[in-house]
């Protein structure tokens, strides 16, 4: 706010800025890699600010406005998840907190009617996405493979979410006589596999988790592959009987998702390190910092039958030595800062939803827009980490689309508790 903004805290707040977002060497690598990172991170700054301003916009006021905001945003919620399903949250996010946001603020039924008929349009456009895409699919003879499909995506993440337990190997369980040989499988499942094997019954396939007792538990589904309500109802039940372990299992997995804690590759499984790590981080290390190695070739990971399609780009780094001096010494500093802020996030989300309510009748309407911004930012950031947390999706550069809005929210903080005295409501 111009009005109150001193010309000391504009250079702190612009200073700031610069060393932690438009300089910053994880930023400026991922805006460099020919991933989806820097998609989701325009998209994810580009979320908040539309929901804000779409909060700030009555349908009864401003027709025209109101619908140009939910097109938009709706528009932009099926581009981001047709880019990678996890995405879409950038858009998502942002929109359903601020459809509560705004019911907290003006708790009418008009209100909640038009907040309502937002999200009713988003799902509609993105459901109508995937299945245009469906059928271009099915009309060009694509095999779908069923596990990169949205009910197996969300079914495996919900799985593969539970990393206390371990999925076994199919293969190990896909003939009778390994089955029967199994001392792990409980008498009742032996049977009842078997008649899967031989489709003497309605169940088409089934699979068997080691959750760490005297017997695998066996989930059977009547697909080809488990869907999210069977996920779904093993979770529950999981969750039910052992809750402080499927809470602490989720803990381990933000932390590993923030690299926090260390991660490494066995083939596609994640391994995860329980030691704390604060200077480095597995993926923005190999990937995001890649541009500043000297004398780097360009292509970091590419599949044999694109190799034609690349030769013409292949290229070797030679950045200006001095540019990549100050980059690479930015590198650790930039980390550490990552890693505090995210070890902070989910008290910092829970503080701004706290001075929601705290600072309603207080201070003035421009504060408490503040306030609704910092809401915004700092609640997307945290769920949209925690959505990879509980998806088993521990890879640190999953992160990045929530790096910028964290920033910006503490940023924003900075101010609204420096100039709080300014706007408060004097009676």
């Amino acid at each position: 706010d111009e009005e109150y903004l001193s010309k000391k805290m504009k250079w702190i707040l612009g200073i700031l800025f610069i060393l932690l977002v438009v300089i910053n060497p994880m930023v400026i690598g991922y805006y460099h890699t020919l991933l989806t990172e820097f998609i989701a991170m325009t998209f994810a700054v580009i979320g908040c600010y539309l929901a804000w301003k779409w909060m700030n916009t009555d349908f009864f006021e401003n027709k025209i406005k109101y619908v140009i905001y939910t097109i938009t945003l709706a528009i932009l919620i099926a581009i981001a998840w047709q880019l990678k399903q996890p995405y879409a949250g950038t858009i998502l996010f942002p929109v359903v907190i601020v459809a509560i946001l705004s019911f907290i603020r003006k708790t009418n039924f008009k209100n909640f009617i038009q907040r309502l008929g937002t999200l009713i349009v988003c799902g509609v456009i993105l459901i109508s996405s995937l299945k245009i895409w469906n059928l271009v699919l099915e009309k060009n003879n694509v095999e779908i493979n069923q596990e990169r499909t949205s009910a197996g995506f969300f079914a495996s993440g919900i799985l593969g979410g539970l990393n206390e337990y371990e999925i076994q190997e199919i293969e190990d369980f896909d003939t009778i006589q390994e089955v029967e040989k199994n001392e792990k499988i409980s008498d009742k499942d032996k049977e009842c596999m078997k008649k899967v094997l031989e489709n003497q019954i309605d169940y088409k396939s089934f699979m068997v988790v080691d959750t760490k007792k005297e017997n695998y538990q066996v989930i059977y589904t009547k697909d080809t592959v488990i869907s999210t309500g069977e996920a779904i109802k093993f979770w529950i039940s999981s969750f039910a009987h052992e809750p402080f372990l499927i809470i602490n299992n989720y803990i381990t997995n933000y932390l590993a998702t923030t690299s926090i804690y260390d991660i490494e590759f066995d083939g596609m499984k994640i391994l995860i390190d329980r030691n704390l790590n604060f200077k480095s981080a597995e993926e923005i290390e190999k990937i995001g910092f890649k541009i500043y190695g000297y004398a780097n070739e360009c292509v970091f990971c590419l599949s044999e039958d694109l190799e034609p399609y690349a030769t013409e780009y292949r290229t070797i780094n030679k950045p200006l030595v001095a540019i990549n001096y100050i980059m690479r010494n930015m590198q650790l500093p930039s980390m550490i800062i990552m890693k505090i802020i995210y070890l902070i996030l989910p008290f910092l989300a829970i503080i701004s939803i706290v001075s929601v309510f705290v600072t309603r009748k207080k201070y003035n309407e421009k504060y408490t827009k503040i306030i609704d911004l910092i809401t915004i930012l700092y609640n997307f950031s945290f769920l949209h980490i925690l959505v990879h947390a509980l998806l088993g999706s521990t890879i640190d550069r999953y992160t990045m689309p929530a790096l910028i809005t964290t920033i910006i929210a503490i940023l924003l903080t900075i101010y609204a508790i420096a100039y709080r005295k300014k706007y408060k409501i004097t009676k």
